[in-house]
């Protein structure tokens, strides 16, 4: 989930109901797929296009389900005291790096909308 509508590659209207975990209630605006350039170990690497990424204007800060990945895609995600990475058929496709707070951060942010068609998961 985010809220950036200018990140997304492709888009649909779609309105349903998200409860936070302080239990308020957002809704989504739309739908649709955010393509990623992720930078490991300093280098960049192939881009990852996120599917059925949902736009919710009123989110303060971009939400990804570990656990969807993990159980719904195939992805092996590790954590560690600064760092997490997310795997995917034993190949590292992006990491995060975990700040004193415990939110953590994917770096840099996605690719601009304009960006052309790439593959992903």
């Amino acid at each position: 989930m985010t809220p950036h509508r200018h990140w997304f590659k492709s888009y649909s209207p779609h309105r349903i109901p998200i409860r936070l975990a302080d239990n308020s209630t957002v809704y989504s605006a739309g739908v649709g797929s955010v393509v990623f350039q992720p930078v490991v170990n300093g280098k960049e690497t192939r881009a990852v296009e996120f599917t059925r990424v949902l736009h919710v204007p009123d989110l303060r800060s971009n939400l990804l389900s570990c656990l969807y990945l993990a159980r719904h895609k195939g992805f092996n995600i590790t954590i560690s005291a600064h760092s997490i990475d997310f795997k995917y058929q034993a190949r590292t496709l992006f990491t995060a790096t975990i700040h004193s707070n415990n939110s953590s951060l994917l770096e840099p942010v996605p690719l601009p909308s304009s960006f052309g068609s790439l593959s992903g998961h």
